[in-house]
C-alpha cells in the first residue's frame, strides 16, 4: 500500500477537473537533453519534467511530445511554459517551494545551492499533482505536489 506525502506547493497556470498527473521526477537542464529523450522515447507517460524556470523554451517540446506533467522551480504562470502547459491541457507547477522549511531558508543565503537541493528532492521521486483542491488566486491556482511512497 502506497502513501502520499505532501513535499511542496506551486503556482499552477489552470485549475483540473480531477488530481493527477502522478509519474517520476526528471531533471532537464539543458536542450540536448529533452532532444536525446523525445528522439529516444516514444511514450512519456511515466515521466514528471522538471527545468528551472519557466522561460526555459526547450522545455516546450515535452509538452509537444506529452509528457504528463511539468515542475519549474522558478517562473510563473504567465510565462512561456505556462501559457504553453495551460493552452495544451498539461498540468503545469510553477515557482515549486517544498514544504522543508530548512530548504526554503536556504534561499536567502545561498539561491544556487537553494535550487540544487530542491532538485535533488525532487528528482528520481515518484509524484502525483493536486491541481484540484488548491485556492484560487488572481492568475493562477495553488498546485501541490505529494510524492508517493
Amino acid at each position: 500500500m502506497s502513501t502520499e506525502v505532501l513535499v511542496g506547493e506551486g503556482m499552477a497556470p489552470a485549475r483540473l477537473p480531477t488530481v493527477g498527473p502522478e509519474g517520476v521526477v526528471r531533471r532537464f537542464r539543458k536542450p540536448a537533453e529533452v532532444v536525446n529523450l523525445v528522439s529516444t522515447t516514444k511514450d512519456l507517460k511515466g515521466i514528471i519534467g522538471l527545468v528551472r524556470g519557466g522561460t526555459m523554451g526547450f522545455s516546450a517540446a515535452l509538452l509537444a511530445h506529452g509528457i504528463p506533467g511539468m515542475i519549474t522551480l522558478e517562473g510563473a504562470p504567465q510565462s512561456h511554459l505556462g501559457i504553453i502547459a495551460r493552452e495544451m491541457g498539461t498540468p503545469c507547477v510553477m515557482t515549486f517551494t517544498p514544504k522543508d522549511e530548512s530548504v526554503t531558508a536556504m534561499k536567502e543565503t545561498d539561491y544556487e545551492a537553494y535550487l540544487e537541493k530542491v532538485s535533488s528532492l525532487l528528482e528520481g521521486k515518484k509524484v502525483k499533482f493536486d491541481l484540484k483542491s488548491g485556492e484560487e488566486r488572481e492568475g493562477w491556482v495553488q498546485g501541490l505536489v505529494y510524492e508517493i511512497r
